[in-house]
């Protein structure tokens, strides 16, 4: 399952949610941020080419600065990623040649108005960071199963 943990600097979400300033003061300039797979298990599949394709819809839990334990945020996007694939011993390895990523939905927890077409538009640097969590987690690998008497030999 894909997930990621990072530190962002505040000023990300403030350019989404213009409020963001007016509820949770303008005191904190680092937030963190969760980010999950949000299906359970994103559809994957390999093609005869060496190559492969990953589906599936990750979110993006953008912590309470006050408390961290609680969500304030989640930005859900839909996401495919086509990449080409390399088996080492039992690990098959792979680098992403191509992502298409689109903002599916939102879930503020906190007094907000903005529309979803005006948080479209500015969602290009969380993008950048989910990039490279799907991009590392591809590159991670991951591990063929054999049966026993196979990982014996």
């Amino acid at each position: 399952m894909l997930t990621s943990k990072e530190k962002i600097d505040s000023k990300l979400i403030k350019d989404m949610f213009p409020n963001w300033v007016d509820v949770f003061r303008n005191k904190y300039e680092e937030l963190t941020v969760d980010v999950r797979s949000a299906d359970e298990a994103p559809k994957f599949e390999l093609t005869k080419k060496n190559g492969g394709s990953i589906e599936g819809t990750l979110a993006v839990h953008i912590k309470n600065p006050m408390n961290e334990a609680i969500d304030a945020l989640i930005i859900y996007f839909n996401f495919t990623a086509t990449f080409n694939v390399t088996l080492q011993g039992r690990n098959l390895t792979s680098i992403v040649n191509d992502l298409d990523m689109k903002l599916s939905k939102l879930k503020p927890l906190f007094d907000n108005d903005e529309p979803f077409e005006n948080v479209a538009k500015k969602v290009g640097p969380i993008k950048k960071l989910l990039e490279t969590a799907i991009d590392d987690f591809i590159k991670m690998g991951l591990e063929l199963p054999l049966s026993k008497s196979i990982q014996d030999i």
